[in-house]
């Protein structure tokens, strides 16, 4: 038996926007079996609208309470993936859907598709080419990552048409072949990777004073770079450090790297006070760190 949590984590990694249907993770018609490829379909929906269940909205998905629960004869889900007009992917079910019914892929079998394909339900009307261009970069986009972690070759993506290719004409207005070679491009594309945070400087990379304009307030940091400070804490403080020199404020202590360049600048410094831009201070560790 397989389970489908990964998809929102794996759809998100990707860089595409998710939103997971409440009670997701316990909704299907039993477990999943071996998972060998993706099943795609159109919901044949409305033209416009949104999806709603009690306060869950989903833009751009009117039909979002059918693939989640059912129609009349069909009991829901009747997919374990939605795609809404905006591209963002909707998370229905993590257990088997009603989507593929009767069919045959030689890697798959016969009639066995909704215990071993992750069904898909993108919103289009079906009778006409209205996908939009999110979904024409998010259907492929999204397919492709769900088959790069599974380890399946783009092949692995096949329309409803292909499954039952004498009942069904779905996802209608795309080729399929198109269709998987986007796929393939997208496979061979890794992730994008998340954005790294920049280091903060160290107490001996960073060149700070310490200073106390007012002995009855908390001292105030200030970064200094080159021959300029930069950068201010103590919250809304936005006053130069310079200046606050120039008119006598006491300055307590200064980092390791900083001797050296105020002995050199103090003077030119204290007597040129000039504008800064107000950047985020040294860290807390580095300030605690600062010797006299």
């Amino acid at each position: 038996m397989a389970d489908l949590l990964f998809m929102p984590d794996v759809l998100r990694d990707e860089g595409l926007p998710v939103r997971e249907v409440p009670n997701w993770r316990t909704r299907g018609h039993g477990a999943m079996g071996e998972i060998l490829g993706v099943l795609m379909h159109h919901t044949a929906g409305a033209a416009t609208g949104d999806g709603r269940l009690a306060d869950f909205v989903v833009p751009g998905y009117p039909s979002l309470g059918i693939v989640t629960n059912g129609r009349p004869g069909l009991d829901g889900p009747l997919c374990n993936l939605g795609l809404a007009r905006d591209g963002t992917w909707v998370v229905v079910a993590n257990g088997q859907a009603w989507h593929a019914g009767t069919g045959f892929a030689a890697w798959c079998g016969r009639d066995n598709g909704n215990a071993h394909l992750i069904g898909i339900e993108a919103e289009s009307v079906g009778t006409r080419d209205d996908w939009t261009s999110q979904q024409r970069e998010s259907y492929p986009r999204g397919v492709a990552a769900l088959l790069r972690h599974l380890g399946l070759g783009s092949y692995r993506a096949i329309g409803h048409r292909e499954w039952a290719p004498t009942r069904k004409v779905d996802p209608a207005f795309w080729d399929m072949n198109s269709f998987r070679a986007d796929v393939a491009r997208w496979t061979s594309t890794p992730a994008p990777l998340a954005p790294v945070p920049a280091p903060q400087p160290t107490e001996d990379e960073a060149m700070f004073i310490r200073y106390q304009p007012d002995p009855s307030k908390a001292p105030i940091i200030a970064v200094l770079t080159g021959s300029m400070f930069v950068g201010l804490g103590g919250g809304a403080e936005t006053a130069s450090a310079l200046a606050a020199i120039k008119n006598g404020a006491v300055v307590l202590d200064v980092g390791a790297a900083t001797w050296h360049e105020l002995d050199k600048r103090s003077h030119a410094l204290c007597d040129n006070p000039r504008p800064v831009e107000v950047v985020t201070p040294i860290s807390a560790q580095a300030q605690t760190g600062a010797s006299a």
